[in-house]
């Protein structure tokens, strides 16, 4: 029952019982007011209830989407990608795969048939390119863009694949990213995490969930000079670099770097200069935040 409802409800009620209510005494005090209390505890219960129902109700009608098949560790081979519409996607999660039904799936896109692994220097930019899944067929996803996300059949297994950048290896325009991938209505929560993703630290409070993305939206490609590159090497191995992990509606995550006191973020395969008023806006958020410092490269 929203306000409105509940306005019109009570003013509905007649001016007779009002009036009686107003004349009636009680003979104990006390009695009065634990009947008032029970009442008022009862009213509450009955609103927290209606928005309960609503939170569940709303959530019931997102489709989660689970890791049927974890992938297993691969530190060392070639990466899990491939090319579509002139996108770079990579198979998130290292290529787990995921239960999708058919009502998650739309249309056929095509079909991978260049393999990157077999001839990489001809290969790595065509369009249905990939390392992996050669034969597989890409497919349009029910609640995604398809320059945000596709799935991939391949060997009655689905793969979801996510966009990280150009096929021509040029950087993402974000502020697009982010609006395919319907951000940040599709975000549920952020996380923040250490560098290396294994150790939650913090979440941001929901009333920043909204300026943070509209800020990292306006992040522009970096060109960053060998100085430039050694204060990241710096933050990083002194622990000022961290892991967002953004829990989607749908229970995905989806990751990227941002090192508040450089105002960098790494989002895909590209570093971008974030606004010059990140760390002052933003900052306090990763303040005191301590995780083990990295090896010096």
């Amino acid at each position: 029952m929203n306000t409105m409802k509940f306005t019109e409800a009570m003013g509905k009620i007649n001016d007779k019982y009002v009036s009686e209510a107003n004349k009636y005494q009680k003979s104990s005090s006390f009695f009065s007011w634990k009947k008032c209390g029970i009442t008022a505890a009862c009213l509450a219960l009955a609103i927290m209830s209606v928005f309960t129902v609503n939170y569940f109700i709303k959530n019931e009608n997102i489709p989660q989407i689970k890791i049927a098949v974890p992938a297993e560790s691969a530190p060392f081979g070639m990466r899990k990608f491939m090319n579509y519409n002139g996108h770079r996607y990579v198979f998130i999660e290292n290529g787990s795969t995921y239960a999708l039904s058919s009502n998650q799936l739309n249309g056929a896109l095509g079909t991978l048939v260049h393999d990157v692994q077999s001839d990489p220097k001809n290969n790595s930019n065509k369009e249905f390119s990939s390392t992996f899944a050669i034969g597989g067929t890409i497919f349009e996803m029910t609640n995604y863009d398809s320059d945000f996300r596709v799935a991939v059949e391949w060997e009655d297994n689905y793969y979801i694949c996510q966009s990280v950048g150009l096929s021509d290896n040029t950087p993402m325009n974000i502020s697009e990213h982010f609006q395919s991938a319907d951000f940040p209505n599709a975000i549920n929560g952020i996380s923040v995490y250490d560098h290396a993703g294994t150790e939650m630290l913090a979440e941001i409070p929901s009333e920043f969930i909204t300026a943070l993305i509209n800020t990292l939206s306006q992040a522009q490609p970096a060109k960053l000079s060998d100085e430039e590159y050694q204060k990241i090497g710096k933050a990083q191995n002194e622990g000022k670099s961290f892991q967002l992990f953004l829990t989607l509606n749908d229970g995905t995550i989806y990751k990227l770097y941002v090192i508040p006191s450089l105002e960098i973020t790494m989002i895909g395969d590209n570093r971008y200069i974030l606004p010059a008023d990140f760390s002052a806006n933003f900052g306090q958020l990763f303040e005191g935040l301590n995780q083990p410092y990295l090896p010096a490269m």
